[in-house]
């Protein structure tokens, strides 16, 4: 197929996560596995004592949640733990807190996949076959952890880079972030991003 083709008739993509950094204490992975297909996105979280964003205090990547790069809306979204409103999404838990075994979302009723249907009975033929299929797509593709789920390997590749050592300050961080304006006064200093 050439670079300017492309097909339609895809029925499913897989994805599967390791490591992106050293993010957690001991260079440990996150690993994880998944498929989707166009109503749903199936995630099977296989080492649910680790933080999928990395730990809560700077390992040596990034600061604290190290999987996330820094930014202003990785700031912002620390800034909210425990300032979750009653009956409204917990963007702080949803983006760093630890993840269930499995996680099921129907993704065209639910397009920012806010509610886990993993454990809702209606959604039980569903959850069975998409873990049939994530399976044999692990099998066929040699995954290792299609028959040792909970092996090591990838935490004792040596992983090099080096990054970051000490947590960051949260609010300088977020206050050094200036909006430019495209052009006029204030241009080259920018605008605070909280004002």
């Amino acid at each position: 197929m050439a670079l300017n083709e492309f097909t339609t008739d895809r029925k499913q993509v897989f994805i599967e996560r390791e490591r992106h950094a050293n993010a957690r204490k001991g260079d440990l992975s996150y690993p994880m596995r998944g498929v989707r297909d166009n109503n749903f996105l199936y995630i099977r979280n296989l080492m649910t004592d680790r933080w999928p964003a990395g730990d809560p205090d700077v390992h040596q990547s990034v600061g604290q949640w190290g999987d996330v790069d820094n930014s202003i809306s990785k700031f912002l979204v620390m800034g909210m733990e425990n300032k979750a409103a009653a009956n409204t999404p917990d963007y702080f838990q949803l983006t760093f807190a630890k993840r269930p075994a499995e996680e099921l979302y129907a993704v065209k009723e639910d397009p920012f996949q806010l509610h886990n249907l993993a454990n809702n009975p209606a959604y039980a033929e569903t959850l069975v076959s998409l873990q049939t299929r994530l399976q044999q797509w692990m099998e066929a593709s040699g995954d290792i952890r299609a028959t040792d789920p909970q092996t090591i390997y990838w935490d004792t590749v040596l992983y090099t880079p080096n990054y970051q050592y000490e947590n960051f300050d949260l609010v300088a961080q977020t206050n050094q972030y200036r909006i430019r304006p495209p052009r006029g006064p204030g241009s080259a200093e920018g605008i605070p991003c909280l004002d």
